[in-house]
């Protein structure tokens, strides 16, 4: 009975999915929510533009703008996948939470100009990471 019970939501659920209407994010306009693969590469444009950010003329605030967008990717990304990626998307936040430290030590435009070198530093180490979650989605997003 318990098996014949189960058999048969398995099947309702399978059902389900195949009649949907493509609204899988739920706000009922029929718009599919981003594939793993749309959002890993939205998540490699924030990281991109981290890289690239020209931190003294951006400042403080651009700083934390471009990690701040990182960090809403790499969680919008998280939800999407699943435990195969979790090692390398806990890297990645452990190299967004170091950027973080790094930068919640920097008070104004001197002491930016002073841990120039720390900042490129944890940069390059969230674009590394970002580089192995990347990887790690090529199975999925070749």
């Amino acid at each position: 009975m318990i098996i014949r019970v189960i058999v048969v939501l398995a099947v309702s659920l399978i059902v389900a999915a195949a009649c949907s209407d493509g609204d899988s994010n739920g706000d009922g306009n029929g718009t599919a929510a981003p594939s793993v693969c749309d959002q890993a590469d939205t998540l490699q444009q924030s990281v991109d533009e981290l890289a690239q950010l020209d931190v003294i003329a951006g400042g403080l605030d651009g700083l934390n703008a471009a990690v701040d967008q990182v960090t809403l990717d790499l969680e919008s990304l998280s939800v999407l996948v699943g435990t195969e990626t979790a090692d390398e998307a806990a890297a990645l936040k452990d190299a967004i939470e170091q950027a973080d430290e790094t930068f919640s030590t920097l008070e104004d435009q001197e002491s930016l100009l002073a841990a120039t070198a720390d900042v490129g530093l944890v940069i390059a180490q969230v674009a590394t990471a970002a580089d192995g979650l990347k990887e790690a989605l090529s199975f999925e997003c070749g």
